[in-house]
């Protein structure tokens, strides 16, 4: 399962154990590994974690353990959050197009629809941003409920998940493979997010890719 888009809280990878309880969500290895109390809090929300460290990844695949889910636009994808727009970080991202590629893996696309328009944040300082992204420092200034701006805004939030995405199993896949799969994997997405958003406050809203 791959959710986006990664927000400011990634609300919908906590929300995705409500329409899947078996899920394993695979977060950033520092949360996963020196992060006790958020293992703890997840724990106790019934979520079950993963890390997506390389190594980490690989053996979790290996042992089939599926289903897993992941964020792929990661913290550049909260970065770019900007409230009544929609964006996904994706046309760098490929790593988790080769991962699913190795190992036989088919990619399930998800979206949450309202998770954007829950905070507002700057944009701008894009290279000091990435640069920011790069330490794994989220690059975020969110502001939601005036009072208590680091709480969402109050709107109506769905996750959506679309019909699964067929990948094939290539032990070593070049990169022209990995691309064409990537490409298959953003139409599949934007078909989730079109189908998503009809009836809700974002219908009509483009999907951005960055």
């Amino acid at each position: 399962f791959c959710i986006h888009p990664h927000g400011i809280y990634t609300l919908g990878a906590l929300a995705l154990p409500d329409h899947v309880p078996e899920v394993r969500l695979c977060i950033a290895p520092y949360l996963y590994h020196f992060a006790p109390v958020f293992r703890v809090v997840a724990e106790l929300l019934g979520v079950k974690l993963g890390s997506t460290g390389p190594r980490d990844l690989k053996r979790l695949m290996e042992k089939e353990n599926s289903p897993m889910a992941i964020v792929p636009g990661g913290f550049e994808e909260a970065t770019v959050t900007c409230r009544f727009t929609e964006r996904v970080f994706l046309k760098t991202r490929a790593g988790f197009i080769k991962y699913a590629l190795r190992h036989g893996y088919d990619l399930v696309p998800c979206f949450t629809v309202g998770d954007s328009d829950m905070f507002s944040n700057p944009q701008g300082a894009w290279n000091f941003r990435w640069w920011l992204n790069g330490l794994s420092i989220p690059a975020v200034l969110p502001w939601g409920f005036p009072l208590l701006p680091l709480l969402p805004k109050r709107v109506h939030v769905k996750l959506a998940i679309g019909p699964p995405l067929h990948m094939p199993h290539i032990e070593n896949p070049t990169r022209e493979e990995v691309e064409k799969h990537r490409k298959r994997y953003v139409a599949a997405l934007q078909a989730t997010y079109t189908e998503a958003i009809r009836g809700t406050p974002s219908a009509g809203r483009p999907l951005e890719i960055w």
